[in-house]
């Protein structure tokens, strides 16, 4: 009974590892999507007036986060 429980444990666990990888993956191709939707809408504006958006990069952050996590060293 131990050895199953054990196992159950372990296949949950590498189950929760991959969701949590392709969560992060999806959140980084999601954060390069808004950059360039950024860009695109920002096509013909002064460069001197437009700051940078914030948010995409600290969402992309936030992604690679998640990706590392998944990690095992």
């Amino acid at each position: 009974m131990a050895r199953f429980v054990k196992s159950f444990l372990q296949s949950m666990l590498k189950l929760v590892n991959l969701v949590m990888g392709m969560v992060g993956l999806t959140m980084i191709l999601y954060g390069l999507w808004m950059m360039r939707v950024w860009q695109r809408d920002m096509d013909g504006f002064s460069s001197d007036d437009l700051k940078p958006p914030h948010f995409p990069w600290v969402y992309m952050d936030t992604a690679n986060g998640h990706c590392l996590s998944c990690v095992s060293f």
